[in-house]
């Protein structure tokens, strides 16, 4: 699956409007531009106390140097929260002025509900860059859980996304693994496509596979997790040890030197090379002697 779909839906939904004008109605807007005291001003974080983005430090420093230049050239989004002001759009604006020791920011002030407000931070934020399965994880299930409520259908939210029904439901049950096999997932060294097939196994084996995955360095293609959900399945306590026999058996028959048949392939000048580079790999002279005589020459 290719996240930085997600990341271009947003894109373009942006530059058909502002987030303001897509997800704000005029009757939300309190202040339309307005100076705020850099220090009543809060970053968001959602009810874990968790930011759901990342934070580019080279794009906190640019802005910075262009703010230097130009002044705030866009405002805020915020909204009144326990009497302060909690950003929803322009983080990386407001790490860039804090940096700068300004003492006012330019924002708009909206009052709009919670799950509102979580939508704007995610719409700010996912058109900088495609973000991580897990993180994708728990903007599906927060939308999901407010689905009823806004009514909002599975096929709808997938819509939004930029990506099937089926991608979707793949990327939540991403919720059912561990930390480690997340984290994997995130790097790119395990399939996206093998989630719904690794939720069934135990947490132990999740961490034996990501243990097997970090001391590897290797990427698992969802084929290579599905030998290793049957290996488990077989031998519910395999150990990294096993999972590395288990992958490996198969390049050991493909290896030459034990299946005659890819030899038999080869043309006599890549023989010739292969036999010299290879002759220890052989358990006898008469294993080389019977396979020529097969040869056609």
């Amino acid at each position: 699956m290719k996240f930085d779909k997600v990341s271009e839906t947003f894109s373009e939904r942006k530059e058909k409007g502002s987030i303001k004008e897509s997800l704000i109605s005029a009757e939300e807007v309190l202040n339309e531009i307005t100076e705020i005291a850099m220090h009543k001003l809060d970053m968001y974080t959602d009810e874990d106390g968790n930011q759901p983005f990342d934070i580019d430090e080279e794009k906190v420093e640019a802005l910075s140097e262009s703010i230097k230049e130009n002044g705030q050239l866009e405002p805020m989004i915020v909204r009144k929260k326990d009497g302060r002001y909690q950003i929803l759009s322009g983080h990386h604006r407001y790490l860039a002025m804090r940096s700068m020791l300004a003492k006012y920011a330019l924002a708009t002030v909206v009052d709009v509900s919670d799950l509102k407000a979580y939508m704007i931070v995610c719409e700010s934020n996912i058109h900088h860059a495609a973000p991580p399965p897990s993180k994708l994880c728990k903007i599906f299930l927060r939308y999901r859980a407010a689905g009823k409520e806004e009514k909002l259908t599975a096929d709808q939210l997938a819509k939004m996304f930029g990506i099937s029904r089926e991608q979707m439901y793949r990327i939540i049950a991403m919720e059912h693994l561990t930390e480690p096999t997340k984290e994997l997932i995130d790097a790119g060294l395990i399939s996206t496509n093998s989630i719904k097939q690794l939720r069934t196994l135990t947490p132990d084996q999740q961490d034996t596979l990501a243990d097997y995955v970090y001391n590897e360095d290797k990427k698992l293609t969802k084929g290579k997790c599905d030998k290793v959900i049957d290996l488990f399945i077989g031998k519910p306590d395999a150990t990294a040890e096993d999972i590395d026999e288990c992958l490996n058996s198969d390049d050991k028959e493909k290896d030459p030197a034990n299946n005659y048949t890819a030899m038999k392939k080869m043309s006599k000048e890549q023989l010739s090379e292969y036999l010299f580079e290879n002759l220890s790999r052989f358990t006898s002279a008469g294993d080389i002697l019977s396979f020529l005589c097969e040869k056609e020459v």
